[in-house]
């Protein structure tokens, strides 16, 4: 008889994109600040241990505000200065991170937009301190997040402000535009019961292109 196996648990990687380059900086200053300690709230009340918290700002190497957040690392991906399509950037300061961190193929990611924040209640995060010993390899919220669906959409498309994939996927999104797309085509690659399909909201406040934050909205069709 084979013996029962309590699956590996898996550290978690919360990756908090950053860019204190843009303007006016005491805006975005007060906006991480508050992002993080949302994160760090939810990491606390959820009792998730296994984890690290790093910043991933697309600038290079110097003294900055970030410098002064408490229990989070640090790092400069150097992007900002590549004349690349925004997504493009975000990932490949994203993939020079997990090189750098030395991040293993079945570390799970939690990329997270760092000037957003969460809701006192979270249901992507109530859904993340539950896996870390299962196979599940990704928790996405498909579609546009202006109209997000429960189910993949032909047209490949995800919400990237708060999404979970493991390593191995993350390092298998394509370097193009549009991240949102090439993130879902990764994702829709892995067999569908590895995966978390939100069919509610993610519990995350967002302001996407500007400043006014909204709750993320719930899925057609979805109460």
């Amino acid at each position: 008889m084979t013996p029962f196996c309590t699956p590996k648990k898996r550290k978690i990687y919360f990756v908090v994109t950053t860019c204190v380059e843009v303007q006016p900086v005491s805006v975005r200053k007060e906006q991480y600040a508050i992002g993080i300690s949302s994160l760090q709230h939810q990491i606390r009340k959820l009792n998730i241990t296994d984890y690290i918290i790093t910043l991933v700002d697309c600038g290079h190497e110097r003294s900055t505000f970030l410098d002064k957040i408490k229990n989070v690392r640090l790092y400069y991906a150097d992007t900002q200065r590549l004349r690349l399509e925004k997504g493009v950037k975000e990932i490949k300061s994203i993939k020079k991170a997990i090189k750098h961190l030395g991040m293993s193929d079945d570390n799970l990611i939690v990329k997270m937009t760092g000037r957003y924040r969460f809701a006192e209640n979270s249901p992507f995060m109530n859904i993340l301190a539950t896996i870390d010993r299962s196979d599940i390899r990704a928790i996405v919220k498909w579609g546009p997040y202006f109209k997000p669906t429960v189910e993949p959409p032909d047209n490949p498309d995800c919400t990237t402000g708060l999404i979970m994939s493991d390593v191995s996927t993350v390092r298998l999104i394509e370097e193009k535009a549009i991240l949102e797309h090439r993130w879902a085509q990764s994702i829709m690659e892995l067999p569908p019961k590895k995966v978390v399909s939100m069919n509610t909201r993610l519990g995350l406040y967002i302001a996407p292109g500007g400043n006014n934050f909204v709750i993320d909205i719930v899925p057609l069709g979805q109460k």
